[in-house]
């Protein structure tokens, strides 16, 4: 057993009671220490979705031309919506004034970098008041990272401000728009992370207690993975605090339901394996030091596909799987180091105590009558199981093809949010596209906007005329509407405003009357054009050297034609601009659904990479440790077909019984990626022991041992590990919620039939064929130093 000498030295680590318990007090030392030194992980994460792009995404490109040429008033746009379900009445015009007083006075937060309101001016009035006459708009612009606490605060103190102004008046008010989106995103995150947190830690007590129990038992893996979790998060938060690893809020939830999930099974395994050596061995020392080296190749190994799929990760284009990968690989790293010593340490130092109330360790051959009787019918009628599996498999993954990647984010909220209330009425009364225009930025090479208003125009134009689009606002536009003059004209008209009109237009002190520069009175232009140039600022940087142009479009701007039409908007805007003589590169689309769109691209090639990846690695584990072409490929198949059959009846359960419009875009993925590494790690399991007992049994009996033996443990740690997922589905977030069913789901389908029945009869089936090119189990030169497992 030379290549398994490590597992036998970590055994001998906790050997004597002095041993273990210097084990303890290491981890008790280093997690403490690594507590007191690292931050907060919630003050390490981001929301901002454009912090998860590819580099080289041009939505990312739009995000840090907007950080560089807005400095002052590039922060993220809340949309206020003031509404009366009857239409508004002459009095709530008094009430909305009262609310902007209230917006822009000057002890408002720093944060609050601009207030846009109604204020008689055609071309904005137009803009910001609904068609149906019952809703009005404010957009208040609000600076700062997304991710910080200051910015939800500065979002929530514009929607009291507001309800505190019109307060009596009947006026409903809501808090939408990108800004309010994010803010009232990071309120549910921090939610998540705390019901999350203290409803697996509930779950797991109360499934430990009804398999163990013991009281002992029960709180011990709950003790060791909370402190190895206070570790993780410790290390995981130093290490996005300073070598710049990005991570969303998704992380807090699923640390916590990963690391119990893992840390539970690992419990069970060393339990159940401490168990069956007491009853051969002469002290508990021995008996815990025999089974860490035992146990500790096969749960080794079953971490180890899941460290090689999370670590696949790291080749993802898109942040957000690219940051994950390495912290949730952080954290199944530091839980197998806990499961190999400090969990065998509490263990074996809680003595008879660990049993109690039960006497010893509750002894008995560790089979059940359910798994006797479940693996005699397996080995009985191998074929019969193995087709029919396969027929149900088969038929669950027929709902994939039907799958509806969703990629609105606000419509998975909980009702009640003041964003999902703001978006539905913006809905209702503009249009959906008002609630997250597009943005296209034109840098004209000349450094002036004005001077290239024509080409400025060339391309709102081309833009407005991509199907789908309902209008354009721009300089050249801002009411939306192409210009009443024409664009040439208005061209030089701006430019010839003499330079103290557009100072005080700039100041905001023009009151349309006339204008004197140095004791002398200024020709005044066109009132025409004055309105364009008054209503055009808000769309030029404060160098005026880009032009911003806001593009609403008929439909969701979170949907899925809304994401296709991004790639035309683009098209048509290169396309305007190079009519105009100005360059491709002077046009970048950016804006929440070109965010959406560059995301999917990611996901997408993502996909196509990661997925290969971490099939051949878990490929390759199993190949090292069962040394067999033939098991390790149809064990990996095995693993898909159940993933896929997940996929199928999730698919079906999601869209068509509870009615959702579609499964979360990335969804998909980390079902995937959870789903291949549980898979292969109860794969895992099972076969080593299957080996183990064909070498002393034979192949029929050998496998009939080994199932009724492992069903056991096996189901616990599938129904645990399915419980921990679950409480995702309880969260309030409807992509989450997705996710924590879907792989509570694939859990136990993986537990019950892949690999309670369909596994075992496969190999009752191929008999000798399963293990070649090696030799069977118990031949010459075979079942030397073959990994013991769960179960005696």
């Amino acid at each position: 057993m030379s290549e398994f000498l490590v597992f036998n030295f970590v055994g001998q680590a906790i050997a004597t009671p002095r041993r273990a318990l210097l084990v303890v007090i290491a981890w008790l030392v280093v997690g403490a220490t690594i507590f007191v030194l690292s931050p907060p992980l919630g003050e390490v994460t981001s929301n901002n979705q454009d912090d998860f792009l590819p580099s080289n995404a041009e939505a990312t490109a739009a995000t840090k031309l907007v950080q560089e040429r807005y400095p002052s008033t590039g922060g993220t746009p809340a949309i206020l919506v003031f509404h009366r379900p009857d239409g508004l009445t002459e009095d709530d015009a008094g009430w909305i004034e009262r609310a902007t007083a209230a917006l822009k006075d000057k002890s408002r937060p720093g944060l609050v970098e601009s207030v846009l309101a109604v204020d008689g001016s055609p071309q904005l009035d137009a803009t910001l008041r609904a068609p149906d006459g019952k809703t009005v708009m404010t957009f208040v612009t609000v600076g700062g990272s997304p991710a910080a606490p200051e910015f939800g605060e500065a979002v929530e103190w514009a929607g009291d401000a507001a309800r505190e102004a019109v307060d009596g008046s009947g006026l409903t008010v809501a808090v939408t728009g990108p800004g309010g989106i994010i803010a009232d995103a990071v309120r549910v995150f921090a939610q998540i992370d705390f019901r999350s947190t203290l409803f697996t830690v509930v779950l797991v007590l109360v499934l430990l207690l009804v398999i163990y129990r013991s009281p002992a038992l029960a709180l011990l893996p709950l003790v060791a993975v909370g402190w190895t979790l206070v570790v993780a998060q410790g290390l995981i938060a130093t290490l996005a605090a300073n070598a710049g690893l990005v991570l969303n809020s998704q992380v807090t939830a699923l640390l916590s339901v990963l690391m119990f999930g893992a840390g539970t099974n690992f419990t069970l395994f060393i339990v159940s394996r401490y168990r069956e050596e007491l009853l051969t061995t002469t002290s508990r020392w021995e008996a815990m030091q025999v089974s860490v080296s035992r146990i500790g190749p096969s749960i080794s190994s079953s971490a180890g596909t899941t460290l090689a799929a999370m670590m696949a990760l790291v080749l993802a284009s898109l942040g957000s799987f690219r940051a994950l990968g390495p912290a949730l690989s952080i954290a199944i790293a530091l839980m197998l180091a806990s499961g190999l010593t400090l969990i065998p340490a509490l263990t074996v130092l809680l003595g008879p105590v660990a049993f109690w109330p039960r006497r010893g360790s509750g002894r008995g051959d560790g089979s059940s009558r359910v798994w006797s009787a479940t693996a005699a019918a397996v080995v009985r009628r191998p074929v019969i199981t193995f087709v029919a599996t396969m027929v149900v498999l088969a038929a669950m993954c027929l709902g994939v093809p039907t799958l509806k990647p969703n990629f609105s984010f606000l419509s998975g909220f909980p009702d009640g949010l003041s964003s999902k209330i703001g978006a539905e009425i913006l809905d209702d009364s503009f249009g959906a596209g008002e609630l997250a225009p597009t943005n296209v930025f034109v840098t004209p090479p000349g450094g002036d906007v004005y001077e290239d208003l024509v080409a400025i125009e060339s391309i709102s134009a081309a833009i407005a005329a991509v199907p789908g689009v309902e209008k354009v606002s721009g300089p050249s536009r801002p009411d939306g509407k192409a210009p009443s003059v024409p664009i040439e004209t208005l061209q030089a008209a701006i430019g010839s405003i003499p330079d103290a009109v557009k100072e005080a237009i700039s100041s905001g002190s023009f009151n349309g009357a006339p204008v004197t520069a140095n004791g002398r009175s200024a020709s005044q232009p066109d009132p025409r054009v004055l309105g364009v140039y008054a209503a055009g600022q808000r769309f030029i940087a404060p160098d005026g050297g880009v032009a911003r142009l806001d593009v609403v479009m008929t439909d969701d701007p979170y949907g899925i034609p809304a994401l296709d039409r991004i790639s035309l908007i683009r098209q048509a805007g290169r396309l305007g601009a190079s009519n105009a003589g100005l360059s491709e590169g002077s046009v970048l689309v950016g804006g929440v659904t070109a965010i959406q769109a560059d995301t999917r691209e990611a996901v997408d090639r993502d996909i196509g990479i990661i997925g290969p990846i971490v099939i051949a690695l878990i490929w390759v584990i199993l190949l090292g440790l069962l040394r067999s072409l033939v098991a390790s490929t149809y064990l990996l198949g095995s693993v898909l077909i159940s993933f896929l059959a997940t996929l199928g009846i999730s698919v079906v359960i999601f869209q068509n019984l509870m009615g959702h419009p579609g499964v979360g875009y990335q969804n998909a993925v980390w079902m995937f990626i959870f789903l291949a590494a549980f898979g292969a790690d109860y794969n895992i399991l099972i076969m080593s022991r299957i080996k183990e007992e064909i070498g002393k049994r034979g192949t029929l009996e050998g496998t009939r041992f080994a199932v009724a033996r492992t069903g056991g443990v096996i189901t616990s740690s599938g129904i645990i590990l399915a419980g921990t997922f679950s409480i995702l589905g309880t969260l309030p977030l409807r992509d989450i919620m997705q996710l924590g069913f879907a792989v509570a789901l694939g859990t136990i389908i993986d537990t019950f039939v892949v690999r309670a029945l369909l596994v075992p009869s496969i190999v009752v089936v191929l008999k000798r064929w399963n293990w070649w090119p090696s030799r069977e189990p118990g031949s010459p030169n075979e079942g030397e130093g073959a990994p013991q497992t769960v179960g005696g």
